[in-house]
């Protein structure tokens, strides 16, 4: 069974899980489709060769540091409307040194998927607990941060439409 998180603009995130047994499973693997995934859409090499088709390298945009520590990677989609999105990849650690203000986005959505662990977010001043498996939506405007009070690492992945910028953070 699939689950679609449906962003702005039809753009799509989609997560295999399993629902008979109800255990979380690990990420596989995350599609982002555009328009939304069609699964008559996918061709297996068995169904579909072209004996002509070169192999496209896929060339990885640079990676860029944030204030928070993560790691922002830019991929842009030419002339859709919101024209970019972000992807960001971080662990966020049990060290109260590099606790970090709860901070918001003055036009970005940001969705964060839980890879692994287990912490809290905090969003408007409540905290909720979140783990492996669950899908967070930070709309713009929202005051936003992930804690970390365990000795495991917590492990995330962002993604920002349109794309994370440092002039679109804001402190409340």
């Amino acid at each position: 069974m699939q689950y679609k998180l449906e962003m702005q603009f039809g753009f799509h995130a989609t997560h295999a899980i399993s629902l008979l047994t109800r255990v979380r499973q690990s990420l596989e693997h995350l599609v982002l489709a555009m328009p939304p995934f069609d699964p008559a859409d996918v061709y297996s090499d068995e169904v579909w060769q072209d004996p002509a088709a070169i192999p496209q390298p896929f060339i990885q945009p640079p990676v860029n540091d944030c204030f928070d520590g993560a790691k922002i990677i830019v991929y842009e989609f030419g002339n859709i409307v919101w024209n970019t999105v972000s992807v960001a990849f971080g662990w966020v650690i049990a060290d109260p040194s590099r606790r970090k203000q709860a901070h918001c986005h003055k036009q970005i959505t940001e969705w964060i998927y839980v890879v692994e662990g287990q912490g809290m977010i905090e969003v408007g001043g409540v905290s909720y607990l979140i783990s492996r498996g669950d899908w967070i939506r930070i709309n713009p405007g929202e005051a936003h941060a992930l804690r970390n009070n365990k000795d495991q690492h917590l492990v995330v992945v962002c993604l920002c439409a349109p794309c994370f910028s440092m002039n679109d953070v804001c402190y409340q």
